[in-house]
């Protein structure tokens, strides 16, 4: 449960109050459920200092949002996942903010932005010991707007994921090599044990392979799911503008870019103070 301060509940109390006195006015029992307009809904949030542009997007988003459904591209190779999705609306500041925070925080590092003729292009910039870890295919989202429709696409290196069929591999290997020694008659009488180390070998290459295809369709799965988020937002940012007269604010990459090596000098520079 949340807990509220005194200047909370003073807030709280006032607004039950004035909210009960709507109900008595009405004719109604204090305990009937009544229905709230958006605007009165947004009266309320407003009193409690949260933006009406926030309350119209929450609403949107509760109502439900309709996106199209994402594809998945043939790659003509199993070392990468490349997915498309396509959204209603178009990029500005506050959309691409929105964006590039649910895009760093799915794949947990910062990334470089770049603007091409394509449109804008994000590319995960490890930081660390992950710098040396990584692949040098980098996950990369790639946005381009066309008359009020923007595409997104997601790719992301499955390589990593694939060196984890090895142990698989490893192990149906050696139970082939034990089914080889049993019917060549290499075994001798120790024939049974070699039927039995080739099925535990074999089962545990099983096991790895199902472990390893079950990654691989969470990682699909994880991929899907952002780029509904990134839709939805698109989409949501779309609508709401028409609601308000707040101005969303010109995209400028090369700016944002320099904002972000500003910060993180000064981020840096605390670090060497302390």
């Amino acid at each position: 449960m949340s807990r509220y301060d005194e200047h909370d509940i003073k807030k709280i109390l006032n607004r039950a109050a004035k909210l009960q006195q709507r109900v008595s006015d009405s004719g109604l029992p204090s305990g009937h459920h009544t229905k709230l307009t958006l605007e009165e809904i947004e009266e309320i949030a407003r009193e409690a200092g949260v933006s009406a542009d926030f309350v119209r997007a929450a609403a949107l988003e509760y109502e439900g949002i309709p996106v199209e459904e994402p594809l998945f591209l043939d790659t003509g190779t199993n070392q990468e996942l490349k997915l498309i999705g396509y959204a209603r609306g178009t990029l500005n500041k506050k959309t691409w903010a929105e964006l590039r925070s649910i895009i760093e925080y799915h794949f947990d590092c910062p990334g470089k932005v770049t603007r091409r003729p394509d449109g804008i292009h994000w590319k995960a910039q490890p930081k660390g010991i992950l710098k040396f870890l990584n692949s040098r295919k980098s996950p990369e989202v790639k946005l381009k707007t066309t008359q009020n429709q923007t595409t997104i696409t997601i790719s992301k290196s499955t390589k990593t994921v694939n060196k984890l069929y090895l142990p698989a591999f490893a192990s149906y290997l050696a139970g082939m090599f034990f089914l080889v020694l049993m019917f060549t008659g290499q075994m001798g009488n120790d024939a049974p044990l070699g039927i039995i180390m080739a099925a535990v070998f074999g089962s545990i290459g099983e096991l790895f392979r199902r472990w390893v295809r079950l990654k691989k369709d969470k990682e699909r799965n994880s991929l899907k799911d952002v780029m509904q988020q990134l839709q939805t937002i698109v989409t949501r940012r779309f609508k709401t503008s028409t609601l308000t007269t707040e101005s969303p604010g010109t995209l400028n990459i090369e700016q944002e870019n320099k904002e972000d090596e500003k910060a993180a000098e000064q981020k840096n520079r605390r670090r060497s103070e302390h």
